[in-house]
């Protein structure tokens, strides 16, 4: 066995103990499976040229035991027998029946429906494959370890509002958000921003208004503001949204990605809001790439999360999408914002069981009126509108 990936040059007890032990320490998913491998590069292994094997059965043994099939002195990995109770494979000391297969993605699969004929020969692995596939578990391993610990440590984004429950089945209202006559005056600095990371400017300008208006209202209900004491920088606030964007959604291929995050990743953006929009934009940029990277695997990262923790319980989410829409694909407890991949058009889409449409009205004149400063000057720092100047909302809802 090499880093749960099948070793035709193993005996058929090394590969039945592999096997066992594997089901032993927890349930058999598309992660934790041995893994079939038809792949001839290691790029296939980020693919879909494996299958996960469930169980292992010894057929053969050259050496005692019983013997229902003979491997006429195959090769070891040479394909003998397909039946819809296995696939029968020659291995070092005799042959091995696989069968309970798993697609990448999770789904069961008859070994009739394997892409195997009889008399192929599976790959063997050469050392460098071996030390590729190595590199390859351990990062499987590093990211669902990543992805375990942000979803424990979950800590969205809470908007200042009323006591108001939210109310399931709450019909949201839009409120279009009116960018161009902003964007019509902006500076040539804050243009050439926007012509390079698109709907990112305007995340990052969002992001930071919203984390200055619950700053805000934590410093007026005299509420320590989360983490603030730890990370030493007294004007950065942290807050995790969800977030939707078309590269991403591409990612999320696997129906357990879609399921576990509810087509929205958890966000965790750390904005200094006395710094301008060019550190901000860097933190946001940094944290996307940061997304994209730790869903590399999708198809290994098969999660369990508690219910309570799924982000569409977010107060707060966020959409990069091609083109704004009249509904949003999923909505926050009290807040979903649509951004365009351009950066030139923005809808919000509030719940108004929790929000009122004068506060929203006021929370989007006051984005506007710090937006427009700082497309006009990008080297004006967050706080000088936003989080000192954000009072009627928080303290509408202290």
């Amino acid at each position: 066995m090499t880093q749960g990936v099948l070793t035709w040059q193993a005996t058929a007890e090394e590969l039945l103990a592999s096997v066992r032990n594997c089901s032993r320490q927890k349930a058999v998913t598309a992660t934790t499976a041995i893994k079939l491998w038809m792949g001839h590069s290691t790029d296939s292994l980020c693919g879909i040229s494996w299958y996960g094997v469930g169980l292992v059965k010894a057929v053969a043994r050259s050496r005692g035991g019983k013997t229902r099939v003979t491997p006429c002195n195959a090769l070891p990995g040479t394909v003998l027998e397909i039946k819809s109770n296995g696939v029968t494979v020659a291995v070092a000391d005799g042959a091995v029946r696989l069968s309970n297969f798993l697609t990448p993605l999770g789904r069961p699969l008859l070994p009739t429906q394997l892409p195997l004929t009889i008399g192929q020969r599976l790959p063997r692995l050469t050392p460098y494959q071996q030390r590729s596939i190595s590199q390859f578990e351990q990062g499987i391993a590093a990211h669902e370890t990543t992805w375990h610990q942000r979803l424990s440590q979950l800590r969205p984004l809470q908007l200042p509002h009323s006591n108001c429950e939210p109310g399931l089945g709450s019909i949201f209202a839009r409120c279009p958000l009116e960018l161009e006559p902003v964007l019509a005056q902006c500076s040539e600095e804050f243009q050439d921003y926007l012509a390079q990371f698109g709907g990112g400017v305007l995340l990052t300008a969002l992001t930071g208004y919203l984390m200055g208006v619950c700053k805000q209202g934590a410093t007026s209900r005299q509420q320590p503001i989360p983490e603030e004491e730890e990370s030493g920088v007294k004007s950065t606030c942290r807050g995790d949204i969800g977030l939707r964007s078309t590269r991403l959604q591409q990612m999320l291929c696997s129906e357990e990605l879609t399921a576990l995050f509810a087509s929205h990743v958890p966000a965790r953006f750390s904005l200094d809001l006395d710094e301008a929009l060019t550190h901000n934009l860097a933190v946001v940029l940094e944290e996307l790439r940061f997304l994209e990277q730790a869903l590399t695997h999708r198809q290994d990262l098969a999660l369990g999360v508690n219910e309570a923790k799924l982000p569409s319980l977010y107060p707060v989410l966020m959409e990069v999408v091609t083109e704004l829409s009249e509904a949003p694909h999923r909505l926050g407890q009290a807040l979903t914002i649509q951004v365009s991949e351009s950066g030139g058009d923005c809808a919000w889409f509030y719940n108004p069981a929790v929000l009122g449409e004068e506060e929203v009205m006021q929370m989007q004149m006051e984005f506007i009126s710090g937006f427009r400063a700082i497309a006009q000057s990008p080297g004006i720092p967050f706080s000088h509108y936003w989080g000192a100047c954000c009072s009627l909302v928080s303290g509408a809802s202290a």
